[in-house]
């Protein structure tokens, strides 16, 4: 009797612990989120409430280098964004075995700017670009002897890409790009924006039709030295095939255009002076002379023709020791730009000025950036011995230091870039210049 007493208590045990397990499912709550989607900006951080679980929760984000995801306390997930693109992060009650998804979408914010405020950062160093815009920063890459770092700017309203070129520490120019906008619309909103910057002075403004080979000559260029009289011509513009461009000069020290190309609308801002890391000019080598001069226009100074056939336009120029110098751009006429002249004012027919300016030129650890490697250098006389050849840069120096730059016709150091680029900082007629083209073949 007693056995089987035992025995049945063994069963009802069993079963009542097989219904126990058998039921543990339905006492877990149910997961449940604040929320299954999620928009964010580069460097955000948002929080995400679990509102329903059983305390113990795994944490997993498809792709790490998008977001990151960490419980906080007991119920809640804080996702801080790192890049842009989609992922999906994963959140298990471990004890449930029930799993939910938080969608996130992380895309670059734009940050909110003003005209005036935009030029006062360009005229800032490089770097203050990047505080100033903060969390907008898409991206930085090396370009041949630049870096570029592109952001978004929403300026006065008009959301827009901007690009900052510079090189060490120095602005080479923003190019901003807006969305789609109605285009006539922009440029009346912009010029009058562009007008109330302190030191502003409207330039010059032009319009160009292209032809049917996509050339744009020179006889359809209209240009206009009034703001009103552009305004008053801007019906005839058609916004998807001209060339349209308005120009403003800020102070001394730079410029602000206005400008749509074949419906492509950009805002650019340069330094009036262009800058002495002699290497990035090479971009221009090769380049068509007329576009390049139109991209440029309100750096140049001054444009011609010389005999025998050879055009140019000139830029003003400043290194960072002070001196004056002229950027010549030459081509012949119909053919691309071929070499580049950087003849310095400030040190003309001194010859003390111009020594000290060679030497601080190419005696500095910037030398190879400024100019490339050093190959040789071939020194001509005045009269009477031959051509001196010198093999290192350090004779080349020693040559300068040693001599007064009257004693010799041509001091003409080759530094090789790329390909057969090269840049010659010279002592030529006891004068300054820094030659940039191609090497075709060394003096005998």
């Amino acid at each position: 009797m007693i056995k089987t007493f035992t025995k049945l208590s063994l069963v009802l045990t069993t079963a009542l612990l097989c219904l126990t397990g058998c039921s543990d499912d339905e006492k877990f709550a149910p997961l449940e989120l604040e929320k299954n989607e999620i928009n964010m900006a580069v460097d955000e951080v948002a929080e995400v409430k679990i509102v329903s679980g059983n305390g113990e929760y795994r944490i997993n984000v498809q792709e790490a280098a998008i977001a990151k995801a960490e419980l906080k306390g007991t119920a809640v997930i804080a996702i801080m964004a790192i890049d842009t693109g989609k992922t999906v992060i994963k959140v298990e009650d471990v004890r449930a075995k029930q799993v939910k998804e938080i969608s996130v979408d992380v895309t670059i914010p734009y940050r909110e700017i003003t005209m005036n405020r935009l030029v006062e950062i360009f005229k800032k160093d490089a770097d203050q670009a990047n505080v100033e815009f903060g969390k907008s920063l898409c991206k930085t890459e090396s370009l041949p002897y630049s870096m570029q770092s592109k952001f978004r700017v929403s300026v006065e309203g008009v959301k827009m890409n901007l690009y900052q070129e510079r090189i060490g520490n120095a602005n080479v120019d923003f190019k901003l790009w807006p969305g789609n906008v109605d285009r006539q619309e922009t440029f009346k909103k912009f010029i009058p924006l562009v007008n109330a910057i302190p030191e502003a002075e409207f330039y010059l403004a032009s319009i160009a039709k292209y032809d049917a080979q996509g050339m744009m000559p020179s006889a359809t260029q209209k240009n206009y030295s009034t703001l009103a009289a552009f305004e008053a011509a801007m019906s005839s513009i058609d916004w998807n095939a001209d060339f349209v461009t308005v120009g403003y000069k800020i102070g001394d020290g730079m410029s602000v255009e206005l400008r749509c190309d074949k419906g492509v609308e950009s805002i650019v801002l340069r330094p009036k002076n262009t800058h002495d890391t002699y290497k990035w000019y090479q971009r221009f080598l090769g380049q068509d002379f007329n576009r390049t001069l139109l991209d440029l226009y309100y750096q140049v100074s001054s444009t011609g023709i010389i005999p025998p056939a050879e055009q140019l336009f000139m830029l003003p120029g400043v290194d960072r020791r002070g001196n004056l110098f002229n950027a010549v751009f030459f081509a012949k006429v119909s053919s691309p730009i071929e070499r580049i002249e950087i003849s310095y004012q400030s040190t003309k027919d001194n010859a003390d000025k111009v020594k000290a300016a060679w030497l601080s030129l190419v005696e500095n650890n910037d030398v190879v950036d400024n100019f490339g490697t050093f190959q040789e250098a071939f020194v001509f006389p005045l009269q009477g011995s031959g051509l001196i050849r010198l093999g290192t840069l350090q004779e080349t120096i020693d040559f300068v230091k040693e001599r007064e730059i009257n004693s010799y016709a041509t001091l003409i150091p080759i530094f090789n870039t790329k390909e057969r680029n090269v840049i010659s900082p010279q002592i030529t007629d006891g004068n300054l210049i820094v030659v940039i083209g191609k090497l075709d073949a060394a003096p005998n």
